[in-house]
């Protein structure tokens, strides 16, 4: 690569090219590099010298720079000596001289330090949804806590590795936990206050490998795929959390629903087996229900283009229609979910909604089964009944027909038998 120096424009001053780009150097001296906390050669890419300059344009632009850093230096025409310079250094490498200012000053800044100022950032531009914003707080939470009182610099990818052993979680969720510490350390690079990323030097977890087929069942195809063979216990777990309910089951969650209407989860629970997710609930204003039409609409909050049209079930249209008319125009469906047990606002509530939840179903053969299951539910059943895939996409939200197709096509009705009857193959043979 080509590299040349002009190293006579003026004193203390170099302009250095390596292929195409021209870099402006000053060389400062030792004495004040150690007052400053300085490099010996800071250096500054000037826009205006990208394309290829003639020598006297490099000329000018060197004595241009050079006479400002020599007027700064000296202080005239400025605030003074300190001041002039520190406004010099801001046009060179502001981020880098303040960190290396300010931990020679402080002797450096402790692991919590550096999480609180990542979390700050993460939270004025984070545009994640409520669940993953919630849950990556709380893990920003305890990785503060695993070292509070060390360096980063000093935390080692051993400490890190037994750290991560120490998660109680599967390996997804470690993982998770890693790259969060990795964005921490990249948040530090970047403001110049740590040295390195040992996080990457750490092993990523490996998830163990299971026969379970990630594909939402019934109970009664449950039971047949447990009968089909012998599964561990882990295998039996994870073939649960696809479980999805059947019509019976359904109406069985409805009475149980009315039954403990106390808990003010009857009309989320209509609505979440019209296939409305747990979060668009909770966000839910008075405007998304129509009562002339039975339908209810909204933007789906994970996504954040997709929206849901849903028609409630005219058997349960009553119900839906007398919360409604108790809400004012534009205040939230359910402020239960948003308001602690002293009445003050809550920063999390899902943790509301899922324990209303957890106590509809304890007790009885539902419980532990997921919130989220009954919009799967009302997506299998729709699609068992033979509604088009193209209009359940529509219902729910789905951006995507194949995502309708991918995940549910298995209840789709099979009707290959009834289509290769009909082609009347091979009559009249034999």
């Amino acid at each position: 690569m080509a590299r040349q120096s002009l190293n006579s424009i003026g004193p203390g001053v170099s302009i250095t090219r390596r292929g195409p780009r021209w870099t402006v150097r000053f060389i400062l001296p030792e004495d004040t590099c150690t007052r400053y906390a300085l490099p010996r050669e800071p250096r500054l890419i000037s826009e205006r010298l990208k394309d290829e300059p003639t020598r006297q344009q490099l000329e000018r632009e060197a004595n241009r720079i050079g006479a400002k850093l020599d007027m700064l230096i000296e202080g005239e025409g400025g605030p003074g000596k300190d001041q002039s310079l520190a406004a010099w250094l801001d046009l060179l490498d502001t981020p880098r001289r303040q960190a290396v200012r300010w931990k020679r000053s402080t002797g450096g800044l402790l692991w919590h330090n550096l999480v609180t100022s990542y979390t700050e950032e993460f939270q004025s531009q984070s545009l994640a949804r409520e669940n993953n914003q919630r849950m990556t707080l709380a893990r920003l939470q305890a990785i503060a806590d695993a070292f509070p009182n060390r360096r980063p610099d000093d935390i080692t990818p051993r400490d890190w590795d037994a750290w991560l052993d120490t998660r109680t979680c599967g390996p997804i969720t470690v993982n998770k936990y890693r790259s969060i510490v990795s964005r921490v350390y990249k948040h530090g690079l970047r403001k110049y206050v740590v040295e390195s990323n040992p996080i990457l030097r750490v092993a990523v977890r490996r998830r163990l490998r299971t026969v379970v087929r990630p594909t939402y069942r019934t109970l009664s195809m449950l039971k047949r795929e447990l009968d089909r063979r012998s599964h561990t216990e882990a295998e039996v777990k994870e073939l649960m959390r696809w479980r999805v309910l059947d019509e019976e089951e359904q109406r069985e969650l409805v009475e149980l629903a009315m039954e403990r209407r106390h808990l003010g989860m009857l009309v989320p629970v209509l609505l979440g087996l019209h296939g409305v997710s747990g979060i668009d609930i909770r966000q839910m204003r008075n405007g998304a229900y129509d009562p002339r039409t039975g339908i209810v609409s909204g933007q789906r909050s994970k996504t954040g283009s997709a929206t849901f049209n849903v028609p409630v079930a005219p058997a349960l249209k009553p119900h839906v229609d007398r919360h409604f008319m108790t809400v004012k125009a534009g205040e939230l469906a359910f402020p239960q979910f948003h308001l602690r047990e002293d009445g003050r606002p809550t920063a999390d509530p899902k943790d509301n909604f899922l324990r209303a939840w957890k106590r509809v179903v304890k007790g009885r053969e539902l419980e532990g089964l997921r919130f989220h299951a009954l919009r799967h539910s009302y997506i299998s059943t729709l699609l068992a009944k033979g509604v088009r895939a193209e209009q359940v996409a529509k219902f729910v939200g789905h951006l995507d027909i194949r995502t309708t197709i991918d995940l549910y096509g298995h209840f789709l009705p099979d009707e290959s038998v009834k289509l290769v009857a009909s082609l009347k193959l091979f009559e009249g043979v034999g």
